[in-house]
């Protein structure tokens, strides 16, 4: 159940969504802690042990999968380039996700960090948009991790009512969002 409270003539659901109790942003900040530590933590730490890549979810919305990269290679140890990892990456989360997240866009803030991972000092620093969620995409999209359909499938049917419960609270949000017509 969602309980509305109006605050300057905006509604502003608080309540339950995704097996989560509070305010807005508190549910949201909740389910990219899910995200980050549970649904996708076995995928994020594949790619860390692949190749000192470091990546997770920083914000999510109807229109935009957020996500930060880092790279802790020297420049004499890289051999991919930023563009090829973030579609890695990004292949990796639709062939987890499907229509779970259904983000038309991502957003990649990638960070390469020669002196290793979390270092202050950074070679290089970068942001790109790629499409994400189309429901034409065939899947499953080539990355370096594989999703074993069968076992992920049932984690996909498990958690599909908590998706579904928070996407509908982020396009209420979007809704409240606009601006109202003057009469």
């Amino acid at each position: 159940m969602v309980i509305k409270l109006t605050i300057n003539g905006k509604e502003i659901p608080i309540g339950t969504a995704g097996g989560v109790t509070g305010t807005v942003d508190g549910i949201k900040e909740d389910f990219i802690k899910f995200l980050n530590s549970k649904f996708l933590y076995s995928f994020r730490k594949s790619f860390g042990m692949f190749g000192q890549i470091q990546w997770w979810v920083t914000d999510v919305d109807t229109e935009t999968l957020k996500v930060h990269i880092e790279l802790g290679w020297r420049p004499e140890e890289r051999s991919r380039s930023v563009e090829s990892i973030s579609l890695n990456v990004r292949n990796a989360l639709l062939n987890v996700f499907q229509d779970l997240l259904p983000c038309p866009k991502i957003k990649i803030d990638f960070r390469v960090c020669p002196q290793g991972l979390n270092h202050p000092e950074i070679e290089e620093k970068r942001e790109l948009l790629l499409d994400f969620y189309s429901k034409d995409r065939k899947l499953p999209m080539e990355s370096s991790l594989v999703v074993i359909e069968p076992v992920f499938g049932e984690e996909r049917v498990r958690e599909r009512k908590r998706f579904k419960e928070i996407w509908e609270l982020f396009w209420q949000m979007k809704l409240l969002e606009r601006p109202v017509a003057e009469a």
